[in-house]
């Protein structure tokens, strides 16, 4: 760090922490556009920087830290160093000074009105000041001292200034014993000059570090901030959060700290939540273990309670809507609920998705949830007079459209649900290493799975006497759907009469209903899936085959010039655009490249086209499983393992050969991150993986690998891939209304797995033999 000499005025370099006292110095400026030392009278801030030095020589310091001269703003690397250590600067300095410019001179004790009145509050810099420095002075705007953090007094009036707690202040807490939500809250209403620095200002308040990337935006700043605060923290008050509109699917992350105003302000959140389970982030979303409660097709996920509470106390929790392809989003986020846990709920294992839901697809999901809902809910009736099946509610924290929040502790409701649908806590089998299982997918993967997935996924669809509504539509029947006065029946070789099915009460009536329902039942047709992902690749290969007879070279087409293609009654934007020389950019697993037929199964998963997307597959994909040192039995978690190592009765037994990322692994991979360039993190990701190797591979992207074909077909797909499906399906289905277009668009993604999964097993059938596919 750099600290600047308060004798001789010059900068001095030294390595952090220094061997010597210093003093800190913050200040806001009266300019509003803009933050910090970014004044335009520069001759002001020179007496600025004056007077501070003194005031440091005044208290016994020699050397000062100031931001605008000890950071080199020219330097990137300086800045981000700076952003990512200066609440540790402020932490480990014997004094901090702080210059309110706009406090007025007066009396000894100015009123609290007075001192809210600072525009210093406002600042998001400020928060890292408030909370790290241990001891601070504040001067009002003719350098009279005015306050002195050291007095109890003092530091209470500033916690209903500021919003942050005493006892923080006071440092007689640490940040630890404060619940994450608590923590957002202390940032709501403060501004500052760059968007991003609203979350990089937030770093040192919660233990993180982040690569600093000015022009991301606001918004993907403060995602990725919530998902690096998920990888070191158990505490799940990071998900109760509350929205003004509760009209759109939302994922599990806020927006911004202005979402945490309501819940983190409450009693309640005063202490980070204990969760009877975990939650960890991967490539679809954050997989959550907890248990849940179910009724009318939306579920309660349990988010636990403060660990000083009992097991019996009720439970905080959102409400969450199951997705067909087996994702789930947050619904109802206007609001966080309380619900006393009783003998229904169940422990599930859930992927819910992380940024808000495209509401296009949304809508054929909702359809389909629906509909799947209302046929399971007529197997088993509720029986009114049960008691088991009643939940005592209370909305813990409303947001209500005005902005205004309130808490609703008081006022519970007793309501009688439907029979919860049954609820499967997904066990894996001793010995597989697969880090997180799905939940329900009945036809997004049109029933094909990889080798290495069989046991997880068929462990984990939810078991019921019927699985979907498709398992009444014969397989060469068109999947329509009869809809008569409110009534379904279904073109079936099965017979239906005299089953509970046999009459099937549904809800839409209207005409824009049925026309909803139809849709989801097409785009739930795993006959159609087939065949449009033959299609698909079919006209890929041909499109190569012609390009490769025109030029002599096996180059994949890929579209570089977009157009609109019309349908006669609805637009579907797709991309046709003229060819190009151009492959794959997608990264390769580098177990894949190491040893390709054994790890085809990589290939099938979502295409790793950021080094971000490397880093989950290797973790999710390739983890050593959790595992006892002595017997070696295999366990879903860590806690499992540990519970086992406790009870201390196992034998001894050779350790095994795992391959795959261990923990130390995963730690020096996740630093990979600050090394500029892609494919030097690539690169230096293969040296940890396998330090033995005398040979690097020639490449680091999947088109040089044996998994070429399929790089190129996601390339070509992703290009075309909506305009063919729509042309298909106006062949199929005549004229496209509004919702048909929709359909189409949600067969997308559904076209692509299963055109993957055929490409995958092609390769599977050439297979060498078992000797070749030895790890070297």
């Amino acid at each position: 760090m750099n600290v600047f000499n308060t004798i001789s005025r010059k900068l001095q370099s030294v390595d952090f922490p220094p061997p010597f006292s210093y003093a800190t110095f913050s200040h806001s400026s009266a300019a509003h556009e803009h933050d910090g030392w970014h004044a335009s009278d520069s001759a002001g801030v020179q007496a600025i920087i004056d007077k501070a030095c003194v005031l440091a020589l005044q208290n016994g310091v020699h050397f000062i830290w100031i931001d605008s001269l000890c950071i080199d703003q020219d330097s990137s690397a300086d800045v981000s160093e700076a952003i990512n250590s200066s609440w540790k600067y402020f932490q480990s300095a014997a004094l901090c000074m702080v210059y309110l410019f706009d406090l007025p001179c007066g009396p000894s004790h100015l009123s609290e009105e007075t001192w809210k009145q600072s525009q210093y509050w406002s600042r998001v810099w400020s928060l890292q000041v408030l909370v790290f420095a241990p001891r601070i002075v504040f001067y009002d705007s003719r350098w009279h001292l005015k306050g002195d953090t050291s007095s109890d007094a003092f530091s209470s009036l500033l916690s209903r200034v500021t919003g942050i707690d005493a006892d923080v202040l006071a440092k007689r807490s640490t940040l630890h014993s404060i619940s994450i939500a608590r923590r957002m809250s202390w940032a709501v209403g403060k501004r500052s000059f760059r968007a991003e620095d609203l979350s990089y200002a937030l770093l040192g308040i919660f233990g993180i570090r982040l690569s600093i990337i000015y022009g991301e935006g606001e918004d993907a700043a403060f995602r990725r901030l919530q998902e690096e605060i998920l990888k070191t923290t158990s505490d799940t008050t990071l998900f109760a959060w509350t929205s003004l509109d509760e009209t759109l699917p939302r994922g599990i992350f806020a927006r911004s700290v202005e979402e945490f105003k309501c819940f983190g302000q409450t009693e309640l959140a005063s202490a980070p939540f204990r969760l009877d389970g975990f939650a960890e982030l991967t490539s679809r979303g954050v997989l959550i273990q907890s248990k849940c409660l179910q009724t009318n097709g939306d579920i309660f996920l349990d988010l636990g309670m403060p660990r000083k509470e009992n097991s019996h106390a009720k439970r905080c929790g959102i409400s969450i809507r199951r997705r067909p392809c087996g994702t789930y989003f947050r619904v109802s986020s206007s609001m966080t609920q309380m619900v006393l846990t009783n003998e229904s709920a169940e422990v599930m294992r859930v992927i819910v998705e992380a940024g808000d839901i495209n509401t296009v697809k949304t809508f054929n999901d909702q359809v389909h949830a629906t509909f799947q809902w209302s046929l399971t809910s007529r197997q088993k009736r509720p029986d009114s007079n049960n008691n088991n099946n009643t939940i005592e509610t209370s909305n813990l924290c409303h947001t209500p459209s005005n902005g205004s929040c309130f808490a609703n502790n008081e006022s519970s409701t007793s309501c009688h649900s439907l029979q919860p649908h049954p609820i499967i806590e997904s066990p894996l089998p001793e010995g597989n290493d697969a880090d997180w299982v799905h939940v329900g997918e009945p036809w997004a993967n049109s029933g094909r799975l990889g080798p290495s997935q069989q046991g997880a996924d068929q462990t984990s669809v939810e078991e019921s006497d019927s699985d979907t509504f498709m398992s009444f539509i014969h397989e060469e029947t068109p999947a329509e759907l009869l809809v008569s006065d409110g009534e379904i029946s279904e073109a079936s070789n099965e017979p239906v009469s005299g089953t509970e099915f046999g009459s099937v009460r549904m809800t839409m009536a209207t005409s824009t209903d049925r026309i909803a329902t139809r849709n989801a039942a097409r785009i739930g047709d795993v006959t159609l899936v087939r065949r449009l992902a033959r299609q698909a690749v079919q006209n890929f290969r041909n499109t190569q085959q012609i390009h490769l007879q025109r030029t002599g070279r096996q180059k994949p087409l890929v579209d570089m010039k977009r157009e609109t293609i019309r349908f006669r009654r609805h637009r579907i934007h797709a991309t046709k655009r003229k060819p190009d020389l151009a492959g794959s950019t997608d990264f390769a697993c580098p177990f894949l490249v190491k040893n390709p037929w054994k790890h085809l199964d990589c290939l099938r998963e979502d295409a790793l086209s950021t080094m971000l997307d490397v880093r989950d597959h290797l973790w999710r994909s390739h983890r050593v499983p959790y595992h006892c040192p002595v017997c070696i039995q295999t366990f879903v978690s860590a806690a499992r393992r540990d519970e086992h190592i406790l009870e201390r009765d196992c034998r001894l037994k050779d350790y095994p050969n795992f391959q795959g990322v261990t923990q130390d692994q995963r730690d020096l991979i996740s630093r990979t991150q600050d090394i500029p360039g892609s494919k030097k993190q690539w690169f230096a990701i293969w040296d940890i993986l396998f330090p033995g190797e005398d040979r690097r591979p020639k490449s680091a992207f999947v088109k040089n690998t044996v998994g070429s074909e399929v790089g190129d077909f996601r390339t070509f797909f992703k290009a075309r891939g909506l305009a063919l499906i729509g042309s298909s399906v106006e062949e199929l289905w005549g004229e496209l209304d509004h919702e048909g277009g929709n359909c189409a668009t949600a067969l997308h993604s559904m076209v692509l797995g299963e055109a993957i999964n055929a490409l995958v097993d092609g390769m599977l059938g050439s297979v060498p033999s078992m000797d070749s596919c030895v790890d070297h």
